[in-house]
């Protein structure tokens, strides 16, 4: 692990020991109105390194039809990126399950066997206490792949990885759009970034089999610097 994120790690301990076993964060009600992190002249720098990082578009197929998604995701609502990394999009997490399965038939790897003390899917409801509206959102987090979310509690779109490595939210048109997440890989942690110049980018991790649930409660680090809703540049996995 680097030493960044080690020392990231440690710094967010904190916030994190909030959750609760699973690594969820109780919320405390919707989600509030999202801050444009990047739209002023100060993030014209992250601008660029989001840029040099993102190689290539992330071209997926929705309808029958190629779109790249850092210029919308039309009417999409749930996009998948496959160990063979081809990225499909759907209009509801159902359809996205059924297709998972279906490539599973094909590559094992989309769909690996959950081992005991594990669960197949996490992130199905919202912390006890919390708002009937937001108590289901588009679905679960499945065994083997890491999730984020528009919205609270698990709501609005979804984004979901099962390839490791680091992915630029922005080349998926998520950059800073991040408010909820679930890390249900197979094996180690999952980070969001948020690239900073002249410091260490700060992070805040998702641990393994756990979600968090609500990002307006986890605090940024900083003092005054408000939560980690909308702040995430990547994700590393």
């Amino acid at each position: 692990m680097k030493l960044s994120r080690v020392i990231t790690a440690v710094a967010v301990g904190a916030a994190l020991a909030l959750g609760s076993a699973t690594g969820a964060v109780a919320d405390s009600g919707p989600k509030s109105a999202p801050r444009v992190e990047n739209g002023g002249a100060a993030d014209a720098p992250d601008r660029a390194r989001d840029a040099k990082a993102g190689k290539a578009p992330k071209i997926a197929t929705y309808k029958g039809k190629k779109m790249d998604l850092a210029k919308g995701w039309g009417a999409a609502k749930v996009c998948s990126e496959y160990p063979d990394l081809t990225i499909k999009c759907f209009d509801t997490d159902k359809q996205a399950q059924a297709d998972m399965a279906n490539f599973a038939k094909n590559d094992l790897r989309a769909m690996p066997k959950v081992p005991k003390g594990r669960t197949a899917k996490i992130g199905a409801k919202a912390a006890a206490g919390g708002p009937a509206a937001f108590a289901i959102g588009n679905g679960t987090c499945s065994y083997g792949w890491v999730c984020v979310y528009e919205h609270s509690n698990y709501g609005g779109r979804k984004l979901q990885w099962s390839q490791d490595g680091t992915k630029t939210l922005g080349q998926y048109g998520f950059r800073d759009q991040v408010t909820s997440s679930c890390n249900n890989d197979e094996i180690g942690g999952m980070g969001l970034v948020d690239y900073r110049d002249n410091m260490i980018d700060p992070e805040v991790i998702n641990g393994l089999g756990g979600c968090l649930s609500n990002l307006t409660n986890v605090d940024y680090p900083g003092w005054g610097t408000g939560s980690w809703n909308d702040r995430a540049d990547a994700l590393w996995m």
